[in-house]
């Protein structure tokens, strides 16, 4: 009978012994995860793309700008254009999972921006008024 009451309590104590290194397991992938998302060379990775996208959208408004002028033809693809792809596509094939919402959410945010130029590209630009 002594064995039987001293069994639920080595039993409880087994289960909060698993518990505790499951608590522990948790925080050390934790703290694994976030110096992984805080290392440099993620960190440079996002410098990196973060500024290839805004290269893009400047060489695409500045496109956009000489687009609209009435007696320039349109521009040819840009150099800064064809570099953002590059980059864009290497870091795309590079990104972790941790990096991958934060990448979605900066291509969307581009891809917006580019939908936005397009329209004003497709838009008349408005009859010239006639000179006094």
């Amino acid at each position: 009978m002594a064995d039987q009451k001293q069994q639920p309590g080595s039993s409880a104590e087994a289960w909060q012994e698993v518990g505790q290194q499951f608590k522990l397991l948790g925080e050390s992938l934790s703290a694994a995860i976030h110096a992984a998302w805080e290392s440099e060379a993620t960190q440079q990775s996002l410098r990196e793309l973060q500024t290839g996208l805004r290269s893009a959208v400047d060489a695409v408004n500045e496109m956009a700008a000489k687009a609209t002028k009435p007696a320039s033809p349109p521009p040819p693809l840009t150099h800064e254009v064809e570099r953002f792809l590059q980059v864009t596509r290497k870091a795309v094939a590079q990104a972790g999972e941790e990096e991958r919402p934060q990448l979605i959410t900066v291509l969307e945010g581009v891809a917006t921006e580019l939908q936005d130029l397009v329209a004003v590209l497709k838009t008349p630009p408005p009859p010239e008024e006639p000179a006094a």
